[in-house]
């Protein structure tokens, strides 16, 4: 919370801390963090906010061989624990960058017998892609030392792995501009196409250097020997696990200066239960608007429909929700009062809209108590 009544020099009031272990899934620690969009009560009592979170499972372990290295799933794409035995397993080939405009052919999976991936049981076919590019002249598409492509979200290199038979990806971080040995595991998000589902996990730079089993750089622009060549098969196995942290969730917060106090935070039954994790939409709270008279609070809550929630120092009670037939995808949520004489009987009571991704928009009236 910031004060801006002077906006050329806001100042500030107060934050939330997550705690160390996560409030709605026990043992998970440290909670996820997603922390997305805020409101406070009409009153300025109390703010709840929107913990955003598409990925009900977070990695658990990411091992080179015996070695755990640092991992994360990336948004929007699958994770392992879509997998038969919940682990992603085997060597992997490396597939460049393979964005869309990148005219380099992607290895073909069916082109590898199971011998030359030293396929075991419960193993994968796996590619592995580097985020990017970036800095990199190993790609030279225009034979002069420049990249005549852009870089492309995960989701775009993850619809070609998928039309190349791969089964799962591993994608990498791009170089540093220093030494990497506490690199980063992040490759973006984003851009999956549904129809295209694809296992992906996320290290580092260092982790793809040991898969291959070259020397680590870190520097830009990369040295034309840093990739392995296309199509090369690692020489070592990734094994990746991951375990349920649930979907995204409401909190309540006492309003105060400094550090302020959560009371409550509350998911709906299937955001907890890994049973829901697949196949169902996404289960994740979005948005919430709340009632400028009382302490009500209306939610988008993606294929969770919309929520209403009660809250106070008692915590949050659920009091109203509306799920169509046909499913829903809800986005964003506002309340409303009608005031043209078009609205009928209407007009002047409380509403709120929720605009659907599938659908377009809804408009509600809250009934209960």
């Amino acid at each position: 919370m910031v004060d801006v009544e002077d906006p050329k020099h806001a100042t500030y009031v107060g934050d939330s801390d997550f705690a160390d272990e996560d409030p709605l899934v026990p043992g998970i620690s440290p909670p996820e963090g997603n922390a997305h969009e805020a409101e406070f009560s009409h009153d300025s009592t109390y703010f709840l906010g929107a913990d955003e979170d598409f990925s009900p499972y977070r990695p658990d372990k990411f091992f080179v061989d015996d070695q755990e290295r640092p991992a994360v799933e990336v948004g929007g794409g699958t994770s392992p624990a879509f997998l038969p035995d919940q682990t992603l397993s085997g060597k992997v080939v490396y597939g460049g960058y393979g964005c869309p405009a990148d005219p380099t052919p992607l290895p073909q999976a069916g082109d590898y017998t199971d011998a030359q991936l030293g396929l075991q049981p419960g193993d994968e076919r796996i590619l592995l892609m580097a985020r990017g590019p970036v800095g990199h002249p190993g790609e030279d598409y225009n034979g002069n030392g420049d990249l005549t492509d852009d870089a492309c979200f995960p989701g775009e290199k993850a619809a070609r792995a998928f039309d190349a038979g791969w089964d799962a990806i591993v994608l990498v971080n791009r170089h540093l501009e220093a030494d990497d040995s506490a690199g980063e595991p992040f490759c973006g998000l984003g851009a999956y196409d549904p129809a295209k589902p694809m296992v992906t996990v996320c290290t580092t730079h260092a982790a793809s250097h040991e898969l291959f089993g070259t020397t680590p750089q870190f520097g830009t622009p990369y040295a034309p020997d840093d990739p392995p060549a296309l199509g090369a098969v690692s020489v070592r196995r990734v094994r990746a696990t991951s375990v349920f942290d649930g979907w995204g969730y409401l909190n309540l917060f006492r309003r105060s200066e400094g550090k302020v106090e959560r009371i409550d935070s509350y998911a709906i039954a299937e955001a907890l239960d890994p049973a829901f994790a697949f196949g169902f939409g996404d289960l994740s709270i979005h948005e919430i608007a709340t009632d400028p008279e009382r302490n009500l609070a209306y939610s988008s809550y993606y294929a969770g429909g919309v929520r209403v929630f009660s809250f106070g120092e008692s915590g949050i009670d659920e009091v109203g929700h509306y799920i169509d037939d046909d499913g829903n995808n809800f986005w964003g949520v506002e309340t409303f009062v009608p005031g043209h004489k078009s609205a009928g009987n209407l007009k002047g009571k409380r509403l709120f809209a929720g605009s659907d991704r599938d659908h377009g928009i809804f408009i509600f009236r809250y009934t209960g108590a």
